[in-house]
C-alpha cells in the first residue's frame, strides 16, 4: 500500500496540495484494533496498511475520489453505527438488493464495513461477508434510495490502484478545488 499511496500523494502535491492536506497521518495500531472491535471484524492486511499510512481524511476536506471522501477510523465507525440501528431496526426487512457481480442481494450488510461516503447516504465498503463466488475484502457500493449493489474491486489495494491510476492518466481534474473525475476519451 505505501508504493500506492506514493503515487497519489505524489500526484496530489504536485496537483491539489489543499486536497493532500485534507488527509490525515496514519492510525496507529491501537485505533486500528479498537476499530476493529467496535466493528466486531478483522480488517483486511491492505485496510489495515493503508490506514496506518492514512487514516482517511479529516472532515473539512473536499471528497478525495470525485464525490468521495475517504473516511477515518472514527468516521468509518460512526457510518457503521448509523447503519447497524437501522438494520436493528427493521428498515431493511423487506428491501433486497440487485446485485451486479459477486455481490450478496443484502440492502445492507453488517460486514460491509464504509470506507468511502460521498455525504448523501451511499457508502463505499470493504465486503467482509461476499457470496461464494465473491472474495472476502471486496470493494462494493451501498446506495441508499437505489436497489443496485455492485462490485467495484476485487481488493480495497485495487480499488486504490485504480484512484492512482486514474489520477496519472488525467481522469481526475481539479475544478474549484474538488478532484472531479472526468475520464479522458480513448482513441
Amino acid at each position: 500500500m505505501r508504493p500506492l499511496w506514493s503515487r497519489v500523494d505524489s500526484w496530489l502535491e504536485a496537483n491539489a496540495p489543499d486536497m493532500l492536506g485534507s488527509l490525515l497521518p496514519g492510525a496507529t495500531d491501537k485505533q486500528i484494533r479498537a476499530a476493529e472491535a467496535a466493528l466486531g471484524i478483522d480488517f483486511p492486511e491492505d485496510v489495515k496498511e493503508s490506514y496506518g499510512i492514512h487514516n482517511g481524511q479529516n472532515d473539512l476536506g473536499a471528497p478525495l475520489m470525485g464525490e468521495w471522501q475517504l473516511l477515518s477510523l472514527k468516521d468509518m465507525v460512526r457510518q457503521w453505527k448509523i447503519m447497524k440501528k437501522l438494520v436493528a431496526s427493521g428498515t431493511f426487512a423487506e428491501s433486497q438488493a440487485r446485485p451486479v457481480g459477486a455481490v450478496k442481494a443484502d440492502w445492507y450488510n453488517l460486514k460491509w464495513i464504509p470506507v468511502a461516503y460521498n455525504g448523501a447516504g451511499d457508502l463505499r465498503c470493504v465486503d467482509l461477508d461476499p457470496p461464494s463466488r465473491g472474495k472476502a475484502g471486496q470493494i462494493v457500493s451501498f446506495w441508499h434510495t437505489d436497489d443496485k449493489r455492485e462490485r467495484l474491486a476485487p481488493s480495497f489495494q485495487a480499488w486504490m490502484k485504480e484512484f492512482a491510476d486514474d489520477l496519472e492518466h488525467g481522469n481526475y481534474k481539479v475544478e474549484d478545488g474538488q478532484l472531479k473525475y472526468s475520464p479522458r476519451k480513448r482513441r
